[in-house]
Protein backbone atom coordinates (compact mmCIF):
# COMPACT_ATOMS: atom_id res chain seq x y z
CA UNK A 1 0.00 0.00 0.00
CA UNK A 2 1.61 3.02 -0.82
CA UNK A 3 0.91 6.71 0.43
CA UNK A 4 1.28 9.60 -2.35
CA UNK A 5 4.92 7.34 -3.18
CA UNK A 6 6.67 8.72 -0.32
CA UNK A 7 5.51 6.37 2.16
CA UNK A 8 4.90 2.37 1.20
CA UNK A 9 3.95 -0.63 3.27
CA UNK A 10 4.49 -3.81 2.00
CA UNK A 11 3.03 -7.50 3.20
CA UNK A 12 4.73 -10.76 2.82
CA UNK A 13 1.23 -12.87 2.10
CA UNK A 14 3.22 -16.05 2.13
CA UNK A 15 4.53 -15.96 5.82
CA UNK A 16 0.77 -15.47 6.74
CA UNK A 17 -0.72 -18.88 7.25
CA UNK A 18 -3.45 -18.52 9.94
CA UNK A 19 -6.92 -18.75 8.58
CA UNK A 20 -9.40 -15.47 9.22
CA UNK A 21 -6.43 -13.27 9.49
CA UNK A 22 -7.76 -9.53 8.93
CA UNK A 23 -5.02 -7.18 8.03
CA UNK A 24 -6.98 -3.41 8.14
CA UNK A 25 -5.30 -0.34 5.49
CA UNK A 26 -5.76 3.06 7.13
CA UNK A 27 -4.65 6.12 6.59
CA UNK A 28 -4.54 8.16 9.40
CA UNK A 29 -4.66 11.91 9.64
CA UNK A 30 -1.03 13.10 11.54
CA UNK A 31 -1.13 15.59 14.21
CA UNK A 32 2.14 16.60 16.23
CA UNK A 33 1.71 16.40 19.92
CA UNK A 34 2.19 20.11 20.46
CA UNK A 35 -0.83 20.88 17.79
CA UNK A 36 0.92 22.97 15.23
CA UNK A 37 -0.27 22.28 11.45
CA UNK A 38 2.08 20.93 8.92
CA UNK A 39 2.68 22.10 5.71
CA UNK A 40 1.20 24.88 3.60
CA UNK A 41 -2.76 24.79 2.91
CA UNK A 42 -4.04 23.12 0.49
CA UNK A 43 -0.60 20.92 0.24
CA UNK A 44 -2.27 17.71 0.98
CA UNK A 45 -5.05 18.09 -1.35
CA UNK A 46 -4.28 15.28 -3.81
CA UNK A 47 -3.36 13.37 -0.96
CA UNK A 48 -3.81 9.47 -2.42
CA UNK A 49 -3.51 6.32 -1.21
CA UNK A 50 -2.80 3.34 -3.28
CA UNK A 51 -3.52 -0.93 -2.63
CA UNK A 52 -1.08 -2.58 -5.45
CA UNK A 53 0.26 -5.98 -6.29
CA UNK A 54 4.17 -5.60 -6.45
CA UNK A 55 4.95 -8.50 -8.54
CA UNK A 56 2.80 -7.70 -11.08
CA UNK A 57 2.41 -3.96 -10.72
CA UNK A 58 -1.19 -4.07 -10.52
CA UNK A 59 -3.18 -1.73 -9.13
CA UNK A 60 -6.32 -3.68 -6.76
CA UNK A 61 -7.61 -0.19 -5.24
CA UNK A 62 -7.09 3.76 -5.83
CA UNK A 63 -8.42 6.62 -4.28
CA UNK A 64 -7.88 10.03 -3.28
CA UNK A 65 -8.63 11.33 0.34
CA UNK A 66 -10.17 14.64 -0.68
CA UNK A 67 -12.79 12.38 -2.83
CA UNK A 68 -13.99 10.23 0.41
CA UNK A 69 -17.27 11.85 1.84
CA UNK A 70 -16.87 13.32 5.47
CA UNK A 71 -19.49 12.68 7.77
CA UNK A 72 -21.68 15.70 7.90
CA UNK A 73 -21.42 16.63 11.40
CA UNK A 74 -18.00 16.64 11.55
CA UNK A 75 -15.76 19.00 13.09
CA UNK A 76 -12.31 19.53 12.89
CA UNK A 77 -12.32 21.05 17.08
CA UNK A 78 -14.65 20.30 19.58
CA UNK A 79 -15.04 22.72 22.60
CA UNK A 80 -14.10 21.07 26.25
CA UNK A 81 -17.24 20.83 27.76
CA UNK A 82 -16.66 20.45 31.26
CA UNK A 83 -13.54 23.01 31.42
CA UNK A 84 -14.03 26.29 29.60
CA UNK A 85 -10.20 27.12 29.52
CA UNK A 86 -9.12 23.89 27.85
CA UNK A 87 -7.78 23.81 24.55
CA UNK A 88 -10.44 22.20 21.96
CA UNK A 89 -10.20 18.48 21.24
CA UNK A 90 -8.71 17.38 17.66
CA UNK A 91 -11.15 15.41 15.95
CA UNK A 92 -8.59 13.47 13.87
CA UNK A 93 -10.26 11.35 10.91
CA UNK A 94 -8.85 7.82 10.19
CA UNK A 95 -9.62 6.78 6.46
CA UNK A 96 -10.03 3.41 6.16
CA UNK A 97 -9.18 1.71 2.84
CA UNK A 98 -10.58 -1.28 3.05
CA UNK A 99 -9.39 -4.81 4.46
CA UNK A 100 -7.72 -8.51 3.57
CA UNK A 101 -8.95 -11.67 5.06
CA UNK A 102 -7.80 -14.92 4.42
CA UNK A 103 -10.53 -17.42 4.41
CA UNK A 104 -10.50 -20.79 2.73
CA UNK A 105 -14.04 -21.40 2.28
CA UNK A 106 -13.48 -21.87 -2.05
CA UNK A 107 -10.98 -24.91 -0.50
CA UNK A 108 -7.43 -23.55 -0.37
CA UNK A 109 -7.36 -20.55 1.21
CA UNK A 110 -6.69 -17.06 -0.31
CA UNK A 111 -6.86 -13.40 -0.15
CA UNK A 112 -9.71 -11.79 -0.56
CA UNK A 113 -9.73 -7.51 -0.10
CA UNK A 114 -12.78 -5.52 0.41
CA UNK A 115 -12.70 -1.43 -0.62
CA UNK A 116 -14.83 0.56 1.84
CA UNK A 117 -13.51 3.73 1.95
CA UNK A 118 -15.58 4.79 5.01
CA UNK A 119 -13.62 7.71 7.37
CA UNK A 120 -14.02 7.26 10.82
CA UNK A 121 -13.67 10.47 13.64
CA UNK A 122 -11.37 10.44 16.54
CA UNK A 123 -14.30 11.75 18.85
CA UNK A 124 -16.20 8.32 18.44
CA UNK A 125 -13.66 6.69 20.65
CA UNK A 126 -12.79 9.09 23.40
CA UNK A 127 -13.91 7.10 26.04
CA UNK A 128 -11.85 3.61 24.91
CA UNK A 129 -8.76 5.83 25.12
CA UNK A 130 -7.86 3.68 21.66
CA UNK A 131 -7.86 4.57 18.23
CA UNK A 132 -10.36 3.48 15.13
CA UNK A 133 -7.84 1.00 14.01
CA UNK A 134 -7.12 -0.65 17.23
CA UNK A 135 -10.86 -0.65 17.82
CA UNK A 136 -12.00 -2.22 14.79
CA UNK A 137 -9.02 -4.86 15.14
CA UNK A 138 -10.21 -5.68 18.73
CA UNK A 139 -14.25 -6.01 17.84
CA UNK A 140 -12.99 -8.39 14.69
CA UNK A 141 -11.03 -10.52 16.95
CA UNK A 142 -13.83 -10.85 19.40
CA UNK A 143 -16.13 -11.96 16.43
CA UNK A 144 -13.65 -14.04 15.34
CA UNK A 145 -13.62 -15.84 18.29
CA UNK A 146 -17.32 -15.69 19.09
CA UNK A 147 -17.89 -17.37 15.88
CA UNK A 148 -15.23 -20.25 15.96
CA UNK A 149 -17.30 -21.14 19.68
CA UNK A 150 -20.16 -21.36 18.13
CA UNK A 151 -18.85 -23.56 15.45
CA UNK A 152 -17.20 -25.86 18.27
CA UNK A 153 -20.75 -25.91 20.15
CA UNK A 154 -22.35 -26.81 16.63
CA UNK A 155 -20.17 -29.25 16.32
CA UNK A 156 -20.34 -31.09 19.37
CA UNK A 157 -24.36 -30.87 18.99
CA UNK A 158 -23.84 -32.55 15.59
CA UNK A 159 -21.86 -35.08 17.23
CA UNK A 160 -24.08 -35.69 19.69
CA UNK A 161 -27.20 -35.68 17.91
CA UNK A 162 -25.48 -38.65 15.68
CA UNK A 163 -24.68 -40.59 18.56
CA UNK A 164 -27.83 -40.49 19.88
CA UNK A 165 -29.22 -41.79 16.26
CA UNK A 166 -26.77 -44.49 16.15
CA UNK A 167 -27.57 -45.46 19.68
CA UNK A 168 -31.24 -45.66 19.09
CA UNK A 169 -30.91 -47.55 15.92
CA UNK A 170 -28.81 -50.12 17.48
CA UNK A 171 -31.29 -50.35 20.32
CA UNK A 172 -34.35 -50.87 17.45
CA UNK A 173 -32.17 -53.63 16.08
CA UNK A 174 -31.60 -55.10 18.99
CA UNK A 175 -35.54 -55.21 19.66
CA UNK A 176 -36.30 -56.48 16.38
CA UNK A 177 -33.60 -59.39 16.95
CA UNK A 178 -35.63 -60.31 20.33
CA UNK A 179 -38.69 -60.16 18.58
CA UNK A 180 -37.61 -62.59 16.09
CA UNK A 181 -36.17 -65.01 18.31
CA UNK A 182 -39.14 -64.81 20.20
CA UNK A 183 -41.61 -65.39 17.23
CA UNK A 184 -39.36 -68.56 16.07
CA UNK A 185 -39.52 -70.01 19.31
CA UNK A 186 -43.18 -69.43 19.92
CA UNK A 187 -43.42 -71.37 16.46
CA UNK A 188 -41.30 -74.04 17.86
CA UNK A 189 -43.41 -74.94 20.86
CA UNK A 190 -46.45 -74.48 18.98
CA UNK A 191 -45.44 -77.33 16.77
CA UNK A 192 -43.75 -79.83 19.60
CA UNK A 193 -47.29 -78.95 21.10
CA UNK A 194 -48.81 -80.27 17.97
CA UNK A 195 -46.95 -83.44 17.77
CA UNK A 196 -47.26 -84.67 21.46
CA UNK A 197 -51.19 -84.18 21.22
CA UNK A 198 -53.18 -86.79 19.50
CA UNK A 199 -55.29 -85.56 16.59
CA UNK A 200 -59.27 -86.42 16.61
CA UNK A 201 -58.64 -88.93 14.12
CA UNK A 202 -56.27 -90.97 15.96
CA UNK A 203 -58.79 -90.59 19.37
CA UNK A 204 -61.40 -91.86 16.98
CA UNK A 205 -59.76 -94.62 15.98
CA UNK A 206 -58.69 -95.58 19.45
CA UNK A 207 -62.27 -95.64 20.43
CA UNK A 208 -62.89 -97.82 17.72
CA UNK A 209 -60.60 -100.63 18.60
CA UNK A 210 -61.28 -100.72 22.17
CA UNK A 211 -65.05 -100.95 21.64
CA UNK A 212 -64.40 -104.18 19.40
CA UNK A 213 -62.52 -105.93 21.80
CA UNK A 214 -64.92 -105.54 24.42
CA UNK A 215 -67.88 -107.35 22.26
CA UNK A 216 -65.65 -110.24 21.41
Amino acid sequence: MKINDDRKIQISFNQIKEEGTMILLTVRQFVPKDGRVIGKEGEFDRAWFRLSNEETNQTLDYSMLNKIELPEEYQEFIPAEEEEDAPPFRNTLTYIAGALFLESSRGSPQWVFESYKNVLQAKDFRESGKDAAATLGELYARANAEFEQQQRVLADAANALKKSLEEKKQQQLEAAKKAAKQAKGGKKGQKKEAEEEPGEAERAASKLDSGEGENE
